[in-house]
């Protein structure tokens, strides 16, 4: 499908909505292997955007107080 792809196992755990008890999927598939960098998901920006300002902040306070 992909012109770089490798074959792997997806693994994933669930419970059973009949009795409750853990049920293992592992399934095969193909992974694409384009080397492609990832994009962070909105919120792990934002998270970053406004901690680091309010992280240099407080220890800009912290020196003059």
């Amino acid at each position: 499908m992909y012109s770089d792809s490798t074959d792997s196992f997806f693994t994933a755990m669930t419970h059973r909505t009949s009795d409750g008890k853990p049920d293992s999927n592992i399934t095969e598939t193909t992974c694409r292997c384009d080397g492609a960098a990832s994009v962070p998901e909105p919120a792990t920006l934002a998270l970053a955007l406004l901690g680091v300002p309010l992280l240099g902040m407080s220890r800009l306070l912290r020196r003059k107080g």
